[in-house]
């Protein structure tokens, strides 16, 4: 009411009459300003990183809020290492982007870092305006290390995160994640799992383990993916394969010869979902924005644990082989 006062004075010549408070009303209070919350999410980066057998021990993937994995050309995987928040330790070695990279930049508006592409994925990722930088556009964020050698020896780190992060702007997200159990509450029921094989290609099937820490992954041929900073095994509390259609994409060709893929990480499809030890067959729908909805055959959210969540993407037909 002061405020409507105040404008209506505005076009009189003398000064505008007092408010009057009706006897007995509160005074008025100003409303506060909102708190902004301290765990509200804000655009991510995402770092390519490769997952060749001369990549490993990859660096950082433990640090990840969300850690994608699907095939490139000649079966080999490719991890998208989601960071809502920069990492305390390095992330590599950094590689180069696929299209289905340009898809999650777009699901999740993120700034991506990358070891470069082909001409196909550098126009989309220009046409499509996402901020996208490589060793040669990144200002020194990204880094070759020595103890390496090339071409896996491109890193970045938290400190290189967070300034490429102050550069290139970092508004808030305009989506949430998924919703999580409440610590020490168990999940739902559902059918117990000692492990799990997850089939992204012939070539690489990697094998998660329930421990009482969460799943550990294993690469049949070389077996626990350890982290090069610390030597821990990769361990995630949530494990989600989205069974996605994939198919050749000729206008990607390495320089073997070998065509490269096109996941579609658009519309909905069959999904296993695993936490807690427990298996759960559920659905996958793709919103505009942020991750996939996963929905129970009830309609209710599939129960994902707090802390990092690795979304493995598996051709349509192919779900994880439980055991």
């Amino acid at each position: 009411m002061l405020a409507v006062l105040w404008l209506s004075a505005c076009g009189t010549q003398g000064p505008a009459p007092a408010a009057r408070i009706p006897a007995g009303s509160p005074a008025p209070t100003a409303t506060p300003s909102p708190t902004p919350r301290p765990d509200a999410l804000r655009d991510p980066v995402i770092v390519q990183v490769e997952n060749s057998p001369d990549a490993r021990p990859q660096r950082g993937l433990a640090e990840a809020a969300v850690l994608y994995e699907y095939s490139a050309e000649g079966g080999i995987s490719r991890f998208s290492a989601l960071y809502f928040k920069p990492p305390a330790g390095q992330v590599g070695p950094v590689r180069s982007a696929r299209i289905a990279t340009v898809t999650l930049c777009s699901l999740y508006d993120a700034v991506l870092m990358y070891s470069g592409a082909s001409n196909y994925i550098e126009g989309r990722l220009q046409q499509s305006g996402m901020r996208h930088y490589d060793e040669d556009t990144s200002s020194g964020d990204l880094f070759r290390i020595r103890s390496r050698y090339p071409p896996h020896n491109l890193y970045t780190d938290g400190s290189h995160i967070a300034d490429l992060l102050g550069r290139v702007g970092d508004p808030p997200a305009a989506y949430v994640l998924w919703p999580r159990l409440a610590p020490g509450v168990p999940p739902p029921p559902g059918t117990p799992v000692h492990s799990l094989a997850v089939p992204i290609s012939p070539f690489e099937q990697p094998v998660f383990t329930w421990t009482a820490e969460g799943f550990v992954r294993t690469e049949p041929r070389t077996g626990p993916l350890l982290d090069g900073a610390t030597l821990r095994p990769l361990t995630l509390p949530t494990v989600i394969v989205l069974q996605v259609p994939v198919k050749p994409a000729p206008e990607v060709v390495d320089v073997n010869g070998v065509m490269g893929l096109d996941h579609t990480l658009t519309g909905s499809g069959p999904a296993q979902v695993f936490t807690g030890g427990i298996a759960y067959t559920a659905t996958w729908q793709q919103d505009a924005k942020g991750p996939p909805r996963l929905l129970l055959p009830d309609g209710t959210p599939a129960p994902i644990a707090p802390g990092e969540a690795a979304v493995e993407l598996v051709p349509t037909g192919s779900p994880a082989v439980v055991r």
